[in-house]
C-alpha cells in the first residue's frame, strides 16, 4: 500500500504538469521557441514568455545583459530561474545603459533565482524593489559598484546561501542591503573582501524601518566597514534576531544604531562569534553624523551568549554600550576576552538601564566605565585553539556551567543543545564531548518540516517507511528560542503528514518536539 506521503507528492506533481519549462543558452537564438532543443539566446527573452508556475533553465555561459522581470508568480506557482551552479554568468562589463541592477525585480511577487553568478555591475547585482515573496539562493555576486544584493521596501524575502564578494566597490549602500523590509530571512550567506569600499560597504544591513526579520549563520569577513549592521535610520525598526553569525576582520563586528532618530527595539543578538575586528566586537552605538539629531533611541536589546575576542588594534574592545539613549540593554553569558582596550564598557554614559551579568571578562583592563557586572567570571576562557581561530571551549574552561538560563538560547553556534552540563555555558559555544555530539545536536532530519521557512502553516512529515508514527497520546509541542512552549496540538494517529496552523505565531525560530524527535523551522510572516 502506498504511503500518504507518496500520494501527497504525486498530487503536487500533478498540479505542475501544465507548467512550462524554457531554456536559455549562449548558443541559442531569441527567434527560437525556448525549448531544450531550441533555446533562447538571452535571459530577457524568456521573461516575456513565462507565466506562473514556469521555470527557466539558463545554461552555462556568459550573458552580457540586464534582466528586467515583468511578470509575477503565485503562491502555488512561483516563477523560477535556475542557473547552472554559478556557471550561468550575467556580466555587466561594457553595458553603458543606466540600470539599478543586473537582475531587476520591481513591483512583482513569487519570483525565485538560483545558482547565478552576477559580476561587474556599475550599480547593484540583484535589485529588488517593492516586491514580495522573493527567493535568492545559491547565487554569487562579484565586483558590484553598489550592493551585491539589495532589497528595498519588500515583504517576505529569503536570501539564502549566497556569496557576495567585492560589493560596494567605490559605491554606496551595503553588500547585502535590507531596507524598509518586513518578514525577511538572511541566512548561510558568505560576505567578504570589500576592502575597497569608500562610501558604503557594510556586510549585511537591516535598516530604515525593517521589521520582523532574522539574520543567522552568515559568515562576514575582510571588509573595510562594519560586518552586520542594524540601523533604524529615521523609522521604527524592530523585532530582529541576529544569531549564529561569524564576523571577523571588519571595522566592527555587529553594530546597532539609530542614526537619524528612529526607534530601534526588540533586537536579539546571540550565539555570534566576533573576533579580530579593527575596533569592536559588538557595539550599541551612537552612530550618525547629523548634529540636529539629539536623541537616538535604542531599547530592549538582548546580547546573550556571544563570544567577542581579540578585537581592537590601536584601540578597541569586546562589547561597547556608547549610546546615552540606549535603555533596557541586557548583556549576559558573553565571553569577552583578549580585546585590545577593554572587555565590556559603557564609556561616556551611566549604567542606568543596562544589565550586565554572568559574563566572562578577561583580562579586566580598568578602562573608563569598563565593567565586570554581576556573577562574572574573570579568568582565561581556555579556548580550544585560538591560534587557529577555534574558539570552542576546552574541557577545563571556567566558562562551563557558569552561565544563566535566563533568556538564554536553547542551542549554540554549532547547533548543539543548551545546556549539556549542570547549567548553561558562557559564550557562543556549549562545551560537549565529541563522542556524544550525535546525542545532543539538534537535527532538521529527525522530523521533516515543510515549508521551511513557513508562513501560515507547517506540515510534519513522518517517515512511515521506517515505522515512525506518532502514538495517539503524543502531542506536538512548538517552542520559541527561550524554551517556552507557544503551541501544543494533538497528534493525528496513523497518518504520515499533519498540517499545523502557525498563523498566530510571530516571526522567529521555533523548535518542534514530538517525543524524543526534534526539528526546527523559521516563520517569516
Amino acid at each position: 500500500m502506498k504511503s500518504l506521503l507518496y500520494i501527497f507528492l504525486v498530487i503536487l506533481s500533478a498540479g505542475s504538469i501544465f507548467s512550462a519549462n524554457y531554456y536559455v543558452s549562449p548558443q541559442g537564438n531569441d527567434n527560437n521557441p525556448g525549448t531544450k532543443q531550441s533555446p533562447f539566446r538571452t535571459i530577457q527573452k524568456s521573461t516575456n514568455f513565462v507565466a506562473p508556475g514556469d521555470t527557466v533553465f539558463v545554461l552555462a555561459g556568459t550573458y552580457n545583459e540586464i534582466v528586467r522581470l515583468v511578470k509575477s508568480g503565485t503562491i502555488e506557482k512561483p516563477i523560477v530561474f535556475y542557473g547552472d551552479n554559478n556557471k550561468s554568468i550575467i556580466d555587466g562589463q561594457n553595458i553603458t545603459q543606466k540600470y539599478n541592477g543586473l537582475v531587476h525585480i520591481e513591483g512583482l511577487s513569487w519570483i525565485e533565482f538560483y545558482n547565478f553568478f552576477l559580476k561587474n555591475s556599475s550599480d547593484q547585482g540583484f535589485y529588488v524593489d517593492n516586491s514580495s515573496d522573493i527567493t535568492l539562493k545559491n547565487n554569487k555576486t562579484l565586483n558590484t559598484f553598489s550592493s551585491g544584493i539589495g532589497f528595498w521596501g519588500c515583504t517576505s524575502i529569503l536570501v539564502d546561501s549566497n556569496e557576495v564578494e567585492l560589493a560596494c566597490n567605490g559605491g554606496p549602500q551595503e553588500c547585502i542591503s535590507i531596507a524598509n523590509c518586513e518578514n525577511f530571512l538572511v541566512r548561510y550567506n558568505k560576505v567578504h573582501n570589500g576592502i575597497n569600499g569608500a562610501i558604503g560597504g557594510e556586510g549585511i544591513d537591516a535598516k530604515d524601518g525593517s521589521q520582523n526579520g532574522i539574520i543567522h549563520n552568515n559568515t562576514v569577513f575582510n571588509l573595510a566597514r562594519l560586518g552586520i549592521y542594524v540601523d533604524a535610520w529615521d523609522k521604527y525598526t524592530g523585532n530582529i534576531q541576529v544569531y549564529n553569525n561569524i564576523v571577523y576582520n571588519c571595522t566592527e563586528g555587529i553594530v546597532l544604531a539609530s542614526e537619524m532618530g528612529g526607534i530601534l527595539e526588540n533586537v536579539w543578538i546571540f550565539n555570534n562569534l566576533t573576533y579580530k575586528n579593527k575596533f569592536l566586537g559588538i557595539n550599541v552605538s551612537s552612530n550618525g553624523d547629523d548634529t540636529n539629531i539629539k536623541v537616538k533611541p535604542i531599547k530592549n536589546i538582548y546580547i546573550i551568549n556571544n563570544t567577542a575576542c581579540y578585537n581592537g588594534q590601536s584601540w578597541g574592545g569586546g562589547i561597547a554600550i556608547g549610546n546615552p539613549d540606549a535603555d533596557n540593554i541586557i548583556i549576559r553569558n558573553n565571553i569577552c576576552s583578549f580585546n585590545q582596550s577593554f572587555q565590556i564598557s559603557h564609556e561616556g554614559r551611566s549604567s542606568k538601564g543596562l544589565t550586565f551579568d554572568y559574563n566572562l571578562v578577561y583580562p579586566f583592563m580598568s578602562y573608563p566605565d569598563e565593567i565586570r557586572g554581576e556573577q562574572f567570571v574573570e579568568s582565561d576562557p581556555l579556548f580550544a585553539d585560538p591560534s587557529s581561530d577555534d574558539y570552542r571551549l576546552r574541557q577545563n574552561s571556567p566558562a562551563i556551567d557558569k552561565g544563566s538560563s535566563n533568556q538564554a538560547p536553547r542551542f549554540d553556534l554549532s547547533g548543539n543543545r543548551r545546556p549539556m552540563g549542570k547549567s548553561y555555558d558562557i559564550g557562543a559555544y556549549e562545551y560537549f564531548i565529541e563522542s556524544t555530539v550525535d546525542d545532543y545536536i539538534i537535527s532538521d532530519i529527525l522530523v521533516t518540516i515543510y515549508p521551511n521557512p513557513a508562513l501560515d502553516y507547517i506540515e510534519i512529515i513522518y517517515n512511515v517507511e521506517t515505522g515512525l508514527r506518532p502514538a495517539s497520546t503524543d502531542k506536538i509541542n512548538i517552542y520559541n528560542i527561550l524554551g517556552e512552549c507557544v503551541l501544543s496540538v494533538e497528534t493525528q494517529h496513523a497518518v504520515s503528514l499533519q498540517r499545523i496552523d502557525i498563523s498566530n505565531l510571530p516571526s522567529g525560530l521555533y523548535f518542534v518536539r514530538l517525543g524524543d524527535l526534534v526539528g526546527r523551522f523559521v516563520k517569516i510572516e
